[in-house]
């Protein structure tokens, strides 16, 4: 078996899932598209009351390469100071960048891939999955996309330094309704807790209306997430949780056998003291996954139900205050 994984988008929780596999005997290599990037790359992992985990990976950067009269030749990857006009096969790649970034991410080194390439998408919101598959020529080849959804949660410190909040669990399911691939009980052993699903869309509908729930307030009002339990948040945070359940049911896509509002209240107790993802991507100036969650929950659910759902006032009314402090963006 090959035992050899890329990761792309090494931020936090790259870097923690890079490091999950490198301990238990994989091979890891980091994908970047900063062109000054070094040879390797060495990072440390902070865990309370434990010593720091020094890790050193190597990383490829993939750019783009533009050839005359600005017509695009063959994607190239460089390592330090050599270039690869056809690097190493990918056979393994995990995928952890935000949302909004994944397709440019990933069309670099689509041709790397191999033909039975597993895919592994680890990131917030929804309907990433679906407009991934054209792009990897699915169904048409023996290529895997598979989903992932953890509760793990990092932040980091500096560019290379990262303290683990949470080890959390992980949760993996397949794309397309397949079985476990034959690569899953070394998953196992090297990323804590993780369980396989057959039904993976219900955690991820789950996790995205907890993510409804926390990430816009709490954006909106510069809070931590406990703090939308307790006065003067909780009746708007109370009010959203409605909003979402009233969608969901009439979606059938509520959790079988749970409390969603006790999950979601659950989670902000448990998360008290964590500063969202989009509150954090708002106080650093960086674009916030508004439309992966938010967007999607208001929008492509409404045009994938094919009738009128519910209203959602106080959801749109957070994604249009949200939108409107969105930094600019600039593709390459």
């Amino acid at each position: 078996m090959n035992q050899h994984w890329h990761v792309l988008g090494a931020g936090s929780i790259g870097c923690l899932f890079a490091s999950r596999l490198q301990s238990a005997g994989y091979d890891v290599t980091l994908l970047t598209r900063h062109s000054g990037a070094l040879e390797h790359r060495e990072i440390t992992l902070l865990r309370e009351g434990q010593d720091k985990e020094i890790r050193r990976f190597p990383q490829l950067v993939v750019e783009q390469a533009i050839g005359n009269a600005g017509i695009e030749k063959e994607i190239i990857a460089k390592k330090g100071t050599e270039t690869y006009e056809s690097p190493l096969s990918i056979n393994k790649l995990l995928i952890t960048t935000k949302s909004f970034d994944v397709i440019n991410a990933l069309k670099p080194i689509v041709h790397m891939l191999s033909d039975d390439a597993s895919i592994v998408l680890l990131v917030n919101g929804m309907g990433i999955a679906e407009a991934l598959a054209p792009l990897l020529d699915l169904p048409n080849n023996r290529r895997r996309l598979l989903i992932a959804t953890t509760t793990s949660a990092a932040f980091s410190s500096d560019k290379d330094s990262f303290t683990i909040v949470s080890e959390g669990k992980t949760e993996l399911g397949a794309f397309d309704h397949r079985t476990q691939p034959d690569w899953w009980s070394d998953w196992q052993a090297a990323v804590p807790n993780s369980t396989w699903s057959n039904a993976i869309e219900n955690t991820l509908f789950t996790k995205l209306a907890i993510n409804c729930a926390i990430n816009p307030l709490s954006a909106r009002n510069k809070i931590r997430n406990g703090e939308l339990l307790n006065q003067p948040y909780r009746a708007e945070f109370e009010a959203v949780i409605q909003e979402i359940i009233t969608r969901l049911a009439r979606l059938e896509r509520l959790p079988p056998g749970r409390d969603l509002a006790e999950v979601i209240r659950g989670v902000a107790h448990s998360t008290s003291g964590n500063t969202s993802s989009m509150l954090a991507d708002l106080m650093g100036g960086r674009t916030m996954e508004l439309d992966a969650i938010l967007g999607y929950f208001l929008f492509a659910l409404a045009q994938q139900a094919g009738a009128p759902l519910p209203e959602a006032p106080i959801l749109s009314r957070l994604y249009r205050e949200l939108s409107e402090r969105q930094p600019t963006r600039h593709f390459n």
